[in-house]
């Protein structure tokens, strides 16, 4: 952790310029879009995808920044299916770099139907549904869906719904490797940022935020 912290100091800008972003608090469709598409992928796509996504709901009067899994589900309808969703709102991009990968669009739409045949419709209910047993099916079921088995989207979904937690994709594990001299794996890197981020003062998602744009070498780029 004192080596974590010594990197942070060194490389990341003094703490009253850090920001939390503000995810979608109140729209768990907007939350699952985001988590899967920004999976290994410039986050420019991603930002296309919500970007289409709101306009296509003004369009309906409707707003997308309180939509839940069932509005989601109801835009794939209106496309025509999921592959016109891709189309008209999503991109080509899939969740592996193997051949035959799942699409990203098929995988929203995976989770949006689990989602809801779980009872969970809101940002609201997947908030109090965390530390019960219906959260640990919630994790269960995202886990379980093509590309997010490894917890991260699991992770940054939480952060994008207002849940402190890290997300440790790649630059936040490049960032610690640089820092410690080794190779650090996802869980570690959880804990490291958490416990770097109890030494500060400042929230998890605060910290995991900043390491992440200074990895980027861009400014304002993450999450709007």
């Amino acid at each position: 952790v004192d080596l974590v912290l010594a990197a942070c100091d060194a490389r990341l800008r003094e703490q009253g310029a850090w920001s939390t972003p503000e995810g979608y608090p109140n729209s768990l469709a907007l939350a699952i879009l985001d988590a899967i598409w920004a999976m290994i992928a410039r986050y420019a796509i991603t930002q296309g995808v919500v970007t289409r996504y709101v306009a296509s709901r003004k369009r309906q009067r409707a707003d997308a920044y309180t939509d839940g899994v069932s509005d989601l589900l109801a835009e794939y309808e209106r496309c025509g299916g999921i592959d016109a969703f891709i189309e008209q709102i999503g991109t080509r991009n899939r969740v592996s770099t193997q051949p035959g990968a799942t699409t990203k669009g098929e995988a929203v739409h995976l989770a949006a139907v689990a989602f809801r045949d779980l009872g969970v419709e809101t940002a609201q209910n997947f908030r109090d549904a965390q530390g019960t047993p219906l959260g640990e099916k919630l994790e269960a079921r995202w886990r379980s869906l093509p590309g997010q088995s490894s917890g991260v989207s699991w992770r940054y979904l939480r952060m994008l719904l207002g849940l402190e937690d890290v997300k440790p994709d790649r630059m936040i594990t490049t960032f610690l490797r640089e820092a410690l001299g080794r190779e650090i794996g996802t869980d570690e890197a959880v804990a490291l940022v958490r416990a770097a981020a109890a030494r500060l003062r400042v929230s998890e998602r605060a910290l995991d935020h900043e390491i992440w744009e200074y990895q980027s070498g861009r400014t304002g780029a993450h999450d709007p």
